[in-house]
């Protein structure tokens, strides 16, 4: 528990954050999300399907907190910049193919 709250209170190093919570977990939490739809979409009630998307949605807060909270515990400072640049680009994105999934619903 004490790992997953270090993120939130920035006690972490930034390449901790990056590569093994952002990169490496994250490839275990999209596997994982994609078994428990999968099997959710063969065995389960439809509202079901959502535990997959949860799961994503949960490490992305998590990283992202991280990456922002833990941006100048770096080497370089310039790391702290480049951290947050790469925060705001991926939530930028999110938000636009969010707004585009949104819109594309109601056509």
């Amino acid at each position: 528990m004490l790992y997953i709250k270090s993120n939130f209170t920035g006690q972490k190093t930034l390449w901790k954050v990056f590569w093994l919570d952002g990169t490496l977990f994250g490839v275990v939490a999209g596997a994982m999300a994609a078994f428990v739809t999968n099997l959710a979409a063969v065995t389960a009630p439809v509202s079901s399907i959502w535990i997959g998307p949860f799961i994503m949605v949960a490490w992305l807060i998590w990283v992202v907190c991280g990456m922002w909270t833990c941006a100048f515990n770096s080497s370089w400072a310039g790391w702290a910049y480049v951290s947050r640049g790469y925060v705001i680009i991926v939530l930028g994105a999110i938000a636009i193919a969010g707004g585009r999934f949104l819109l594309s619903m109601n056509s």
